[in-house]
């Protein structure tokens, strides 16, 4: 029963042993631990006097839900297939990733691949294109040199009077020739940069055809005559054609095709110009029997600079590169075919319109009157006492001044590549080889190696346009003994040659006849001229070196080393010493190791320049100073 004036006092037995005593009714229990417990009630009344006995209560408190097996089961299932699943998500997105990595390495490798490719073939380029620069500038220097010998060699020998009235006249006409020659090849180069600005227009004009090809073959006979190449006309059309085309452009692609069939066709070949009619147009054709192209090189042959390495085709990769845009200015298709049997055939295919009404008085605005030219092979007849000089050389122009130049002195051989003096070599003996360095067929270099191969006493002159340091390298490695370069001083050349020569002959005539069994020595012997060489040359700025320091570092007398020296030098210690020097003394003028003569002077072991200056000019026929560059 419940009153309000009653005093209700409570206890959970076991936990606690104070009465909790309050006035409501109701007992609120909160914080129990889960389990069974025993809560023990007494209720007292008004005078605090208990109403019987206390009453006890079982309670049991139940687990919280977190704390039940099936709960804590179920969450550890759910954390390990949580686990399960972000372990495997997480091993998914991994492998993505690395898959993705992977691709993007894969990509970037390729890329880095194609950039390296890429930048090797630009590396390549480049070296091609120096190598084509330089070799351009080569060529062009030959080209260029070539003509400028022949104008400054007779210029020299006329304002000298070192010739006779009558030839006065030749050597100014071939220095007209070659003056106009150096003018068109300045035009032609002039003509690609007005081509690349559009500023070379047609113009057309009336030409009649036949006139016109018999004109442009007729000045090119004398020089394929010199060369012994036939140069023939077929022409297959009415003679009295006429067709409206631009002369000049025209002349200048037949002059091109034409020279450069008769300047690589060897003696004895041929080259055929042919004219036809052909489809809707006509068709030029210039066949020649050389070496024809190398395959490799055809599709390249009309591009602007590009030149063979190796084979038939020179120059400085202008002139067909020139007659291709001539041709595609003109509306013209020009190709070129290897025959079947050797050689190549150039073919130009265009049309033009016919003038069909009566025509007189042909005249070109590009017509050149063509010049017999005088025929300057040396005579057959030889004289015993007079020294031969071979002369090796492919411009039948050089090659005849040469001749010309060196006739009064010496006996001229000639031939125009390095094939045709070993076949001369062959038949008789030299006492001298002048050789220029670009040639058909075979080189100076090649030519070179062959003779010192054989004789490697024989004076070996190379004549060349091209003065790079990796040429004279190259000769001097395989023995040559001079190093000309165009264009030269004929007093200069005169120089070289006598004292070259005087030296052969002087070896010559101190060698003695060797047994068999000293010729076993020969390669000792070789190697002994190498180490007195080394020997003055480590003591080149030494003036106090003379022979008898040369004797003791050699091991051996004065007296001997005069002997050896002279057997097989020809040359006494002095002259051998005196030689070395002044080669060194023209290898530091000429690459400017030293920039006076003075300096140059003492490096080599002299003490007076006057008497360096001396020497030079009697040994090279030139002045020191005149080595000097720039």
């Amino acid at each position: 029963e419940v009153n309000n004036k009653n005093v209700y006092a409570w206890r959970i037995i076991g936990l606690q042993t104070e009465w909790v005593q309050q006035n409501e009714p109701i007992i609120r229990l909160s914080n129990l631990d889960y389990g069974t417990h025993k809560l023990e009630i007494q209720v007292f009344s008004m005078g605090n006097q208990p109403e019987g006995p206390g009453r006890v209560f079982t309670l049991h408190v139940i687990r919280p839900y977190y704390l039940r097996y099936p709960f804590i089961f179920g969450v550890l299932l759910l954390a390990l297939l949580s686990g399960v699943f972000i372990s495997r998500w997480r091993t998914r997105n991994v492998f993505l990733e690395n898959k993705r990595l992977e691709q993007l390495v894969s990509l970037r490798t390729e890329e880095l691949e194609k950039d390296k490719i890429l930048i090797e073939l630009q590396a390549n380029d480049l070296l091609k294109l120096n190598q084509l620069k330089s070799r351009f500038f080569a060529n062009l220097a030959h080209e260029l040199r070539t003509p400028l010998t022949l104008i400054l060699g007779p210029l020299e020998s006329i304002i000298r009077g070192n010739i006779e009235p009558v030839k006065s006249m030749s050597y100014l006409m071939g220095i007209e020739r070659n003056t106009l020659k150096l003018l068109n090849l300045i035009e032609e180069i002039l003509d690609l940069s007005r081509l690349d600005e559009n500023k070379i227009k047609l113009e057309v004009e009336a030409v009649q055809i036949l006139p016109f090809l018999e004109r442009l073959i007729k000045a090119y006979k004398p020089n394929a005559d010199i060369r012994g190449v036939q140069v023939k006309l077929d022409y297959k059309c009415k003679k009295d054609l006429v067709l409206m085309i631009d002369s000049g452009k025209s002349e200048k692609v037949v002059n091109n095709l034409l020279g450069n069939a008769i300047k690589f066709t060897s003696e004895g070949g041929k080259v055929e110009v042919s004219f036809e009619k052909f489809e809707s147009g006509y068709l030029l054709q210039v066949k020649d029997t050389g070496v024809g192209i190398p395959e490799k090189d055809l599709p390249y042959i009309f591009d602007r600079f590009y030149q063979v390495e190796t084979g038939r085709r020179g120059g400085v990769g202008i002139g067909l590169a020139l007659c291709k845009e001539y041709c595609d200015l003109m509306g013209s298709k020009i190709d070129v075919v290897n025959l079947p049997e050797k050689g190549s055939n150039f073919r130009v295919f265009f049309e033009a319109e016919e003038l069909t009404t009566p025509f007189l008085n042909y005249q070109s605005k590009a017509f050149l009157s063509s010049e017999a030219e005088a025929d300057s092979r040396i005579p057959t007849q030889v004289i015993s006492k007079k020294p031969v000089v071979l002369v090796v050389e492919d411009e039948p122009e050089i090659l005849a001044f040469l001749a010309s130049t060196l006739q009064d002195h010496f006996i001229v051989k000639q031939a125009s590549n390095g094939k045709q003096a070993l076949e001369i070599l062959g038949l008789m003996q030299v006492d001298l080889i002048l050789s220029d360095l670009m040639m058909p067929e075979m080189d100076g270099i090649e030519l070179l190696k062959n003779v010192k191969s054989k004789s490697a006493d024989l004076p070996f002159i190379l004549l060349t346009a091209r003065s790079s340091s990796r040429d004279k390298l190259e000769a001097l490695s395989l023995g040559v003994d001079d190093y000309l370069t165009k264009p030269f001083d004929t007093s200069e050349l005169f120089a070289r040659i006598d004292n070259l020569i005087y030296r052969y002959q002087l070896r010559r005539n101190f060698k003695t006849e060797r047994t068999e069994e000293e010729g076993e020595l020969e390669g000792f012997d070789a190697r002994w001229v190498k180490q007195l060489e080394a020997v003055v040359k480590e003591n080149l700025g030494n003036p106090l070196f003379s022979v008898s320091t040369l004797a003791d570092e050699l091991a051996m007398s004065e007296r001997n080393l005069q002997y050896k020296t002279k057997e097989m030098v020809g040359l006494s210690p002095n002259q051998i010493v005196q030689e070395i020097r002044l080669k060194e003394a023209l290898h530091m003028l000429e690459s400017g190791a030293y920039p006076t003569v003075a300096e140059v002077c003492y490096a080599v072991g002299f003490k007076s320049t006057q008497y360096f200056a001396s020497l030079m000019k009697k040994r090279f026929g030139k002045s020191p100073s005149d080595f000097l560059p720039g």
